[in-house]
């Protein structure tokens, strides 16, 4: 019997772009069946063992414009037993916090998280 692989599958995205957030859905939560099997064959080739085939998307996806609902989200996660892994973080968000101050007070609130600092910009 093949132990079953648990992990922490809470991923953020903090963004004010809607396609952004998009394009994130496309990549970490598909939808098409095609990608599902794309993800299953991966496993495979990776633990070169048989894989099990997910009906559900690979991660649990939350997606924020701005980084005070975000940090809001971490804390919340945090508190119910279920913590965000991974937060990825637009640099340059407008209208309040950067991205920077977003994940100094994430980091405030779960020094634990992963963070991922994303940006269009070449600065």
């Amino acid at each position: 019997m093949n132990p079953v692989c648990t992990f922490n599958r809470r991923i953020l995205v903090i963004d004010d772009s809607q396609n952004i957030i998009q394009d994130f859905r496309k990549i970490l939560c598909p939808a098409d069946s095609f990608i599902s099997n794309v993800w299953v064959e991966c496993g495979q080739d990776l633990f070169d063992e048989p894989f099990p085939h997910r009906d559900k998307a690979p991660f649990d996806l939350d997606c924020v414009d701005n980084g005070m609902s975000g940090c809001d989200l971490v804390t919340q996660a945090k508190a119910q037993g279920s913590p965000i892994a991974v937060v990825f973080v637009d640099v340059h968000l407008p209208n309040g916090w950067d991205g920077i101050e977003t994940v100094e007070r994430i980091w405030d609130e779960d020094p634990g998280v992963q963070v991922v600092l994303v940006t269009a910009y070449p600065d």
